[in-house]
């Protein structure tokens, strides 16, 4: 007979040791005691109270050519209070900057920028903003930090928002090639579907941006804009991305984006049906000499895919009289 069996078999199970029981109590104890630490050494959100006189300051202070940027940009309830400080009305992108990662090209559009610096970002103004804007003053509240930056003038030569209305657009039709009418606010292909082209709020690559939105689809050929008037020197900087719906989409497929000035290209860029990216090309402008910008858009298939068009002529120093 086994030496751990009996006659009536085997023998019960050694019963576990004290410190085992122990343990996960004590783990849950320990993170317990973190986790209520965490809330005490956290730096909180400001307050109600907080946000209001951080906004009535900048609203006695405030000039036109004024934008306000938050940070960190997922404190969105602080936004209510900064929409309609100059009295207009509130709407995004009038004058907050939303746009994340800091996009220097769309702070160019401005004169003054008001940093809203709360949380962690109130020790990093410096990475916050492109090298070139110069802060004037800033002011510590409670709960939040107000940073006012000079931005250099004249470093845009162009802007595509601004030149889509002025833009000739041409799609294919089931009849043929159809060009688009600009009315009211876009413009109009009276094509079936929503194949109208026009400025909208869209979220691209993470960040709510002001597109010049279109679907590259339906069409048996490619979707063309072509602007006028496209001058230097400087650095044109066409931007190229789909949206999040169309990222997200089960229909649809890739998008190449080719990109023309005077009739010579200059690359093209392939948007994935599942990419979240948003991708830009750089083409030098040695001279001030106006040429012509045409981007054209073809879909893989004849589902619709909405992209979003940026774009602009970046100059390292003020326009020449």
């Amino acid at each position: 007979m086994n030496l751990t069996e009996t006659s009536s078999g085997p023998a019960p199970a050694r019963r576990p040791r004290g410190w085992l029981l122990v343990l996960p109590v004590a783990l849950l104890m320990a993170l317990s005691f973190w986790l209520l630490a965490a809330q005490f050494t956290r730096t909180a959100a400001p307050t109600p109270e907080e946000w209001l006189a951080a906004a009535e300051f900048v609203q006695g202070n405030w000039q036109t050519g004024d934008v306000v940027r938050i940070e960190p940009g997922w404190l969105t309830a602080g936004r209510v209070y900064f929409g309609d400080i100059d009295g207009g009305l509130r709407e995004p992108f009038r004058i907050l900057d939303l746009h994340d990662p800091v996009d220097p090209a769309w702070l160019y559009r401005y004169q003054r920028l008001w940093l809203v610096l709360t949380v962690e970002a109130r020790e990093d103004v410096q990475e916050l903003v492109p090298a070139d804007l110069v802060v004037e003053e800033e002011l510590a509240l409670d709960g939040i930090t107000l940073v006012r930056c000079a931005i250099p003038q004249g470093r845009l030569r162009w802007q595509m928002l601004d030149a889509l209305p002025a833009a000739t657009v041409m799609r294919q039709g089931p009849d043929g090639p159809v060009v688009c009418k600009w009315r009211g606010d876009a413009h109009r292909c009276k094509l079936k579907g929503a194949m109208d082209v026009q400025r909208k709020l869209r979220r691209v690559a993470g960040s709510a941006r002001q597109c010049v939105n279109l679907n590259a689809g339906p069409d048996t050929a490619p979707t063309t804009v072509t602007f006028a008037g496209v001058a230097g020197p400087g650095r044109l900087l066409v931007r190229v991305g789909n949206t999040i719906e169309a990222a997200r989409a089960k229909d649809g497929g890739d998008v190449t984006a080719t990109i023309r000035l005077d009739g010579e290209e200059q690359g093209s860029m392939v948007l994935e049906k599942r990419s979240y990216r948003f991708d830009e090309l750089v083409i030098p402008l040695v001279d001030g000499r106006e040429k012509e910008l045409v981007i054209s858009l073809q879909a893989t298939d004849d589902r619709k895919r909405e992209v979003c068009l940026d774009g602009y002529v970046v100059g390292v120093g003020p326009t020449p009289e």
